[in-house]
């Protein structure tokens, strides 16, 4: 029974490596003395260059052609943009690192600090007015021009923004916040048109809030009466 066992074992396990090296091309192994990156959170392919930026405690860049590591960046990031436009990759962390991907050097560096959250979309481009917006921290959207590569503007949203967009064709930024309320924005004027309630679960935080604070202060006031009375007994 147990041979029966170890040779179905051994089957699975067979066909679940030959399923992955039929997917799989190749590995570029990135931990190395080239290498300063030991987490990742971004990818970004750069089609213009044919290069791939991996980023998260430092950034790696990758030739798609050869397959190799070309350069490396002292830059810690956890999201990424490529603008064909002006033919730039902005790496954002702790600040914008603007970077030449031709050289692989920060030409540029914006001081915007983004969120480090649990984020849906960090970055929404405005092609018309060549801007970017991205999820700063705390709870704004702060806008660069990406012609002169300096901050413009912060746009307050309201709590935890975390997903954002922009719509060409409406000629609108889109931000997602807490509650589920999307602010509308006007990118010509940078102000918010209008606040958008997108579902009943804003409702029902709000409820389940309510009760919270009703039971809080119900227990706080028991122990707040029955206290006293217990040290007051104790004392006698």
């Amino acid at each position: 029974m147990k041979r029966f066992i170890v040779i179905i074992a051994a089957g699975i396990s067979a066909l679940f490596s030959l399923a992955y090296g039929q997917f799989l091309e190749t590995v570029v192994d990135q931990a190395d003395s080239l290498c300063v990156c030991n987490e990742v959170w971004s990818v970004n392919y750069v089609p213009d260059f044919n290069k791939v930026y991996v980023s998260g405690s430092g950034s790696v860049v990758i030739d798609a052609a050869s397959e190799k590591r070309v350069a490396v960046l002292p830059v810690k990031a956890w999201a990424s943009f490529y603008n064909p436009k002006n033919q730039l990759l902005y790496l954002g962390g702790d600040s914008i690192w603007v970077v030449e991907p031709g050289q692989d050097v920060v030409v540029a560096v914006v001081a915007v600090r983004l969120s480090d959250g649990d984020l849906q979309q960090t970055f929404a481009f405005d092609s018309l007015r060549n801007r970017l917006y991205c999820l700063g921290d705390g709870n704004s959207v702060s806008v660069i021009d990406c012609a002169e590569n300096r901050l413009v503007a912060r746009i307050d949203v309201g709590a935890f923004p975390f997903a954002l967009d922009y719509a060409g064709v409406a000629d609108k930024v889109y931000c997602l916040t807490l509650g589920f309320r999307l602010q509308v924005i006007d990118p010509a004027n940078l102000i918010i048109l209008k606040t958008i309630s997108c579902s009943g679960k804003e409702l029902k935080y709000s409820s389940i809030a309510k009760i919270l604070i009703l039971y809080f202060f119900a227990i706080t006031t028991t122990l707040c009466t029955k206290f006293p009375k217990s040290l007051a007994k104790s004392a006698l």
